[in-house]
């Protein structure tokens, strides 16, 4: 075999210890003949787990093991584009899929309780105040056709005046 387990191990040990904290993201699983089992990390969570196998000293393929999402897929399939475009070394390989994981997508940020009840209070707000004018409307509509019902002698039925400027108080 042109890369053995003793070899994949030495090269990961020499990885790892160059990395310090930083290769956290990415853990050896297992070693088998040419191939590492990799667990990687997303924001402290397990996010995929992959098959890392030598194809030759300098040349890799990478799959994701179990149930992979679309993203995994399409991270490792970027991955295995770029291995196959360069030959690389084990840690390079390591480097490369640790410095490609893929960010988290932000998704709309959790609202506080507080910022709830806010927007809340703001929408019951303006339904009031919506029902209010639609009610200020009719009143006013009715108080027109009131006001044009034909009285005798060519004069108007009914005199309706507002009493302050209030929509509420009339004189009749």
């Amino acid at each position: 075999a042109f890369m053995t387990e003793a070899t994949l191990r030495r090269e990961w040990e020499a990885w790892s210890q160059q990395q310090g904290e930083d290769f956290s993201s990415v853990q050896l699983q297992e070693l088998e003949g040419e191939t590492a089992t990799l667990e990687v990390a997303r924001d402290g969570k397990v996010y995929a787990t992959l098959a890392l196998t030598a194809m030759d000293a300098s040349s890799y393929f990478l799959e994701a093991l179990g149930e992979a999402s679309d993203e995994v897929e399409e991270w490792v399939t970027n991955l295995n584009s770029a291995f196959a475009d360069k030959a690389c070394a084990f840690g390079d390989a390591l480097s490369a899929i640790r410095a490609k994981i893929p960010a988290k997508k932000q998704l709309e940020e959790e609202e506080a309780p507080a910022d709830r009840a806010a927007k809340r209070k703001a929408q019951e707000e303006d339904a009031h105040w919506a029902a209010l004018a639609e009610a200020s409307q009719v009143l006013m509509r009715e108080m027109r056709s009131l006001m044009a019902l034909p009285g005798s002698d060519g004069k108007k039925a009914l005199e309706v005046d507002m009493v302050k400027d209030s929509l509420y108080h009339w004189s009749v």
